[in-house]
């Protein structure tokens, strides 16, 4: 649709999905079969969002310019996958975004050996329980007193951004013509390396950032990593 006498141009879509059919791996054939299947036509999916644009169009004497902005929301959720039997509800990657992750929840860092040494604090299976101050304090989120994969619950969203937005502008002059754009996404999540050795944030935050003369409080809330898809 147009207002202002076509100067302004208005565009909306809303759409809902149900997919059925998608072709996807067994999960629950035992490794003792000794095969490797082929792909079965049995995921189920349901997509839903929106998306709109805006356009302002003029002119200036000979100069004709335009301004354009896009914004575009979707959301999927597996609805059916051929998973296993997962000991806590929390696991289950059906119900969730699809490529979800899932990771450990931290609940700030162990800041003296005290801490590290309490006798109620929940025994880590990872590195033979060999922890110190500095290293990060995850959450035992089943309360069985050790943190291991079990703990691991949905983190943020998956690397499929949800909301993606833009806004371009450009004109022409005489035969001549210029555009610029400029876009973004958001609600998305990626695992955080340095980028080159691929050592992950918690073991930087553990080598290079804490200190016991400076603690940074910073760190001591809402950090979050060992990101498992």
């Amino acid at each position: 649709m147009s207002f202002w006498k076509g100067k302004i141009g208005l565009t909306a879509d809303v759409f809902s999905e149900q997919r059925n059919n998608i072709l996807a791996n067994l999960g629950t054939v035992p490794v003792t079969v000794g095969a490797t299947l082929p792909a079965y036509n049995l995921g189920r999916m349901k997509n839903h969002g929106f998306d709109a644009d805006i356009t302002y169009n003029d002119h200036i004497g000979n100069v004709n310019f335009w301004i354009k902005g896009n914004f575009t929301f979707a959301r999927n959720k597996v609805e059916f996958q051929d998973e296993i039997k997962r000991p806590f509800s929390y696991q289950y990657r059906t119900g969730q975004r699809y490529g979800q992750f899932y990771g450990l929840v931290a609940e700030g860092l162990y800041n003296t050996w005290a801490e590290v040494n309490d006798a109620n604090r929940p025994v880590s299976s990872w590195n033979n329980n060999r922890l110190q101050p500095g290293d990060i304090k995850y959450k035992d989120t089943n309360g069985d007193g050790i943190i291991n994969d079990d703990d691991q619950v949905p983190i943020g969203y998956s690397n499929f951004p949800e909301k993606i937005f833009g806004i371009s502008f450009g004109g022409n002059y005489k035969g001549f013509d210029i555009s610029i754009l400029f876009q973004g996404l958001a609600t998305s999540r990626w695992p955080i390396t340095d980028g080159k050795s691929g050592v992950s944030l918690k073991t930087q935050v553990r080598q290079t950032i804490w200190s016991i003369a400076g603690r940074l409080t910073a760190m001591r809330k809402g950090y979050r990593s060992s990101f498992r898809a």
